[in-house]
């Protein structure tokens, strides 16, 4: 299921929102609050398909990228876990909240605490799959800076979606990081320039370290 959601075109998974997007929009507020349990039904299928999203970016990638940098999957497995799980928890709380008057304030206390852990467990989620993205891109961990514009892609969604669903269908078919770069190991012999593959930088032929990153050549 991982690789067929990973195999989507964009427009394929933009679809449900744009048209939701467009319902909404087009219709009076008024039908909104006749027909307010199928919004939100709708509403939650469609957060449903981008949570669904995200483990399959975040499943696919890491499993990917494993024999450069070990990521630990177990580990976004449970913040997955507890990021959704207080996300349902918040809704339970919200709509009991609203059909009685009784232990108001505990309720939005928890609701409170709740939104803060589901917002961490947010952060850490797409901020693991940007930097799984970063490093199938670059054949290696990188810096800060690799990383954070994958980020921003992530967490403006849908616009971000085109972006990150191309490198997706990419590595899904098999294809290298755009910016992986000839490792030393791998030159050719009818070349007489060698590269280090973490920054590209020129190195000689037998040196077992990069003067400009520092990475150590087996």
């Amino acid at each position: 299921m991982i690789n067929r959601i990973l195999q989507l075109k964009s427009w394929q998974i933009s679809m449900p929102f744009l048209f939701f997007f467009i319902i909404v929009l087009s219709i009076d507020s008024q039908w909104i609050m006749i027909y307010t349990r199928y919004y939100f039904l709708a509403s939650f299928l469609l957060i449903f398909l981008l949570f669904l999203w995200y483990y399959a970016l975040g499943i696919g990638f890491i499993n990917n990228v494993q024999k450069l940098v070990r990521l630990n999957i177990n580990t976004f497995k449970v913040w997955f876990l507890i990021c959704c799980s207080s996300l349902i928890i918040i809704v339970i709380l919200l709509i009991g909240s609203a059909s009685t008057d009784q232990f108001v304030q505990i309720i939005i206390l928890c609701v409170q605490t709740l939104c803060l852990v589901y917002l961490v467990s947010y952060i850490y989620l797409i901020w693991i799959i940007a930097r799984a993205i970063s490093i199938w891109e670059m054949n290696g961990d990188g810096e800060f800076t690799y990383y954070i514009g994958k980020f921003f892609l992530l967490w403006v969604f849908p616009l971000g979606l085109w972006a990150i669903q191309s490198k997706a269908n990419k590595m899904i078919n098999g294809e290298i990081g755009p910016f992986q770069i000839q490792d030393i190991s791998k030159a050719t012999s009818d070349k007489s320039e060698y590269y280090c593959s973490a920054c590209g930088a020129d190195v000689v032929q037998g040196q077992k370290k990069c003067n400009n990153c520092g990475e150590i050549f087996e």
